[in-house]
């Protein structure tokens, strides 16, 4: 399992828009990404796994500075 890091930038008519930060073998490195910046998300991704051509909710995504609230 990998995480990814992502910086929540703003909600348009067409969805979110968010930049991609890195790509990390341990939760715990993605965490380190993450401090100070209420932005970001982490969600799991399985490698050499295809995901759903159609828009799906991405299972397991989470804001960790949401969790210290």
């Amino acid at each position: 399992m990998y995480y990814m890091v992502g910086k929540y930038i703003k909600e348009t008519e067409f969805g979110n828009v968010w930049e991609v930060m890195g790509l990390f073998d341990s939760e715990e490195k993605a965490l380190d990404v993450c401090k100070d910046h209420s932005k970001y998300f982490i969600g799991p991704l399985e490698l050499n796994k295809q995901l759903p051509d159609k828009t799906v909710k991405w299972e397991g995504v989470y804001y960790p500075n949401e969790l210290e609230k």
